[in-house]
């Protein structure tokens, strides 16, 4: 098309506007006619931007911007998870973005996880949102706020540069379906956080605490490696410990009691206890000790292998093997779904969508 034909094209839609406008005028409810057709106006403001400065725009429509900021920003739109108007709002989930959250959060095989482990491994799979905007969806889909953040506790942290720099060991007691109360021995890397050991047993006693023990440093090849041990001043933690540590010279450990008078402790395990309850617990849920003996070597490959929101989405496996999180090219990732979110929303059908999903 040449310049000359642009032109004329140009001022025959200006005469087909002004008809239009005069005839609204002639009416004498220009402002209810424009008030009850907002929405129509809003969807077609939206196209027009597309091709004509929003200048141009409200002078043909006299209509201000403000007034359409105002109109867009009154829409609302069913379709959506928070109801805003994929074109007047395209920064936010497409719909086929939304309704893959929804399918991760409704997944019975994620039932047991908290929201931002569920939020971890859709990330992974590909859903490039971030935490906030997650709960934020997530809080319009299965109607649960956002979890209250915890009071801090100032700690010293404790935190490893490389993996089995830092073990944690502790025990907890755990109850089976049938009742039994049973306590399970549990050592962890810090870094990684990933379990390196679990022993379950009747008692507390520290020989079961050294089994566990002595099956890590077998098992990962730690004899003659220095590192630290944190643990509890519990007796489990004493007794054959002291004896395995003072018995065999190729056990290099600094062993560390946790003093809470000096701000040191370790909560990092502890926080794993509550989670290994309520819920790696709740997905296996053995029936007695035998049970939770055969499923104890399951259940700790599956918590090595969730999706961790501590790890930036890595599972500790991916961090004990010396992953980073630009590995993965997250950062360029999520750049390009923004563009892509905004650049399909504005392409957006409103009156086809709406229709098919009434």
């Amino acid at each position: 098309m040449n310049t000359k034909e642009y032109a004329s094209i140009c001022r025959g839609l200006l005469v087909l506007t002004n008809c239009l406008n005069n005839v609204i005028d002639s009416t004498g409810n220009r402002e209810g006619l424009t008030e009850k057709n907002k929405d129509e106006i809003v969807k077609a403001y939206l196209r027009a931007k597309e091709f004509l400065p929003a200048r141009t725009i409200n002078k043909r429509l006299k209509i201000s911007s403000q007034r359409i900021s105002r109109w867009t920003k009154e829409r609302k739109c069913t379709s959506s998870l928070i109801k805003h108007c994929f074109l007047s709002c395209p920064a936010q989930l497409t719909l086929s973005e939304q309704m893959l959250l929804k399918e991760y959060l409704m997944d019975p095989n994620n039932s047991n996880l908290p929201r931002n482990h569920i939020w971890a491994l859709a990330r992974r799979k590909g859903l490039f949102v971030s935490l906030p905007t997650f709960y934020r969806y997530s809080q319009q889909a299965c109607g649960k706020p956002k979890p209250p953040e915890l009071e801090k506790r100032e700690t010293i942290r404790i935190r490893a540069q490389n993996p089995f720099q830092i073990l944690h060991m502790d025990s907890t007691r755990i109850t089976c379906k049938n009742g039994e109360r049973i306590y399970v021995h549990f050592i962890m890397d810090n870094y990684s956080r990933k379990i390196l050991g679990a022993v379950p047993s009747y008692s507390s006693k520290s020989e079961h605490v050294a089994l566990n023990l002595k099956r890590v440093l077998g098992r990962y090849h730690l004899y003659n490696h220095r590192f630290e041990l944190f643990c509890d001043d519990g007796p489990e933690n004493k007794g054959y410990i002291y004896d395995l540590l003072e018995s065999d010279k190729r056990i290099r450990i600094t062993k560390i009691v946790a003093n809470y008078e000096e701000r040191t402790d370790n909560n990092m395990i502890e926080y794993w206890n509550r989670k290994f309850k309520y819920v790696i617990m709740k997905k296996f849920n053995p029936k007695n000790f035998d049970n939770l003996e055969e499923l104890l070597p399951e259940m700790i490959k599956y918590s090595n292998s969730l999706y961790l929101p501590v790890l930036r989405t890595l599972t500790p496996n991916e961090a004990a093997r010396g992953f980073q999180y630009e590995d993965f090219d997250f950062r360029l990732k999520v750049e390009n779904a923004k563009r892509l979110r905004i650049f399909q929303n504005q392409t957006v059908d409103c009156d086809k969508l709406c229709l098919t999903q009434a």
